[in-house]
């Protein structure tokens, strides 16, 4: 039996892509929690077999069907590897994904978004003078969030504790501060944006440099599955960023492995990373919000 019969005989029906990857059921479909699709879950015979699905509800059930699956495929014929040490497990699950992020990207551009389908697919109603969407961005915060906004170099000494406020304090500005922020809080009486003075990580921003708004904007949607999304703020240049609730802490290193693959900038992984805040004016054009849900909103 070859090595796909063998995978189809545990795990039904599979859409191969090639001779080693295909998309299949989830065996733990029945633990989701979230919105799921057929091709949400996929199965690597390169190296080590792997099943791997972007839900974390169906964990144990995948694992379960990993160790069916590389069981048969080390006893029948056309064995593939032997089973590796567990250490080894999660670094080859990783490496597997990422390898096949790029055949996502094409799946994942079939809803591409435009900037101009994003403003009226706001939840929030937008209005075309962005002089408030400053606050409006800060409503993601609580009254007593520290919050950092600057421009890049406001950061590491006393002087710059002005650049930290509560988010009570900045809606006392008339105007719109600076050009950046950080969707991170901070810690009371701190002066620098480093780790060790950030509080909570309560959104993580999402952008890229490469990608077209309208190609971002199918990365988001596609994010938007597994992650609430609750801004989409333009930049005033080529890039987008994506406003969405900090994944859990053991997703974080896939997640940002499969974005930067996918063509997104990893920094916004780290702490404190700056990002646009709209209302600021850069250049000739001002950064202005084309989406907002302060609620939070999830495709569906």
């Amino acid at each position: 039996m070859t090595p796909q019969a063998t995978a189809e005989k545990l795990l039904g029906t599979i859409d191969w892509q090639n001779d080693t990857i295909g998309y299949c059921a989830c065996p733990g479909v029945q633990h989701h929690t979230g919105p799921d699709s057929f091709r949400d879950c996929q199965v690597f015979l390169e190296g080590a077999p792997t099943i791997h699905c972007f839900h974390d509800s169906c964990a144990n059930e995948v694992a379960h069907a990993n160790l069916a699956l590389r069981r048969a495929l080390g006893t029948g014929k056309g064995t593939l590897e032997k089973l590796p040490r567990a250490k080894r497990t999660a670094k080859r699950v990783q490496q597997a994904n990422v390898s096949n992020a790029q055949a996502m990207l094409g799946r994942i551009m079939e809803q591409r978004w435009h900037p101009a389908d994003m403003w009226e697919d706001s939840p929030y109603r937008l209005l075309d003078d962005c002089t408030h969407d400053w606050r409006r961005l800060l409503q993601l915060f609580n009254e007593t969030d520290v919050i950092w906004i600057g421009d890049i170099k406001d950061s590491g000494s006393p002087e710059h504790a002005d650049n930290f406020r509560t988010k009570r304090e900045w809606d006392r500005e008339e105007n719109c501060p600076a050009q950046f922020t950080c969707p991170a809080t901070f810690k009371p009486d701190s002066y620098s944006r480093s780790k060790s003075n950030v509080l909570t990580r309560p959104y993580l921003v999402v952008e890229s440099d490469t990608l077209k708004k309208e190609e971002i904007g199918a990365v988001f949607r596609w994010l938007n599955k597994y992650l609430p999304l609750y801004a989409v703020v333009d930049t005033g240049g080529k890039s987008l960023h994506g406003w969405f609730a900090m994944p859990p802490a053991k997703s974080v290193p896939l997640l940002k492995q499969t974005l930067m693959e996918l063509g997104c900038d990893g920094k916004m992984f780290t702490e404190s990373q700056p990002c646009r805040l709209p209302s600021a004016k850069r250049g000739k054009v001002y950064q202005s919000l084309l989406f907002f849900a302060p609620d939070g909103f999830q495709h569906t």
